[in-house]
């Protein structure tokens, strides 16, 4: 397991704290909600890119033998398996695609719940007078 989460490479996550910039300079850095969907949407793309990372290993494989460096990274090195890290991978990738599909329908339906209420079915349906 600990090689699989360097399979991710989090050292290269820093990177990925740029999303936090639009908060500190709108001054919102500790005011909720917004710093709490910064940090889901910085672990979920740190998560997309680690699986981004691991599928390129599974890839260059071969290269990455040869390589001095390379070579130590789990994969190459053989301390995880191909298949292993193909199953992570695509353990990972639906997870992501779950929780972000998640967020977009919950998002889509709060911003369309006016448009639909209009409606008198669903104005109705809404005040609990349809059965």
């Amino acid at each position: 397991m600990k090689y699989l989460f360097y399979s991710l490479r989090p050292k290269q996550w820093i990177k990925n704290l740029f999303i936090f910039l639009p908060l500190i300079f709108g001054k919102k850095l500790f005011v909720s909600p917004a710093n709490l969907k910064t940090v889901i949407a910085f672990c979920l793309f740190s998560l997309a890119a680690g699986v981004v990372y691991i599928v390129n290993d599974i890839i260059d494989i071969e290269q990455d033998k040869l390589h001095p460096l390379k070579c130590l990274r789990p994969i190459a090195s053989g301390k995880i398996s191909i298949r292993r890290a193909q199953i992570a991978a695509w353990i990972l990738g639906v997870f992501i695609h779950c929780f972000i599909f998640r967020i977009e329908f919950y998002f889509w339906i709060g911003s369309n719940r006016l448009y639909y209420l209009q409606f008198p079915v669903f104005k109705d349906i809404e005040n609990g007078r349809y059965h």
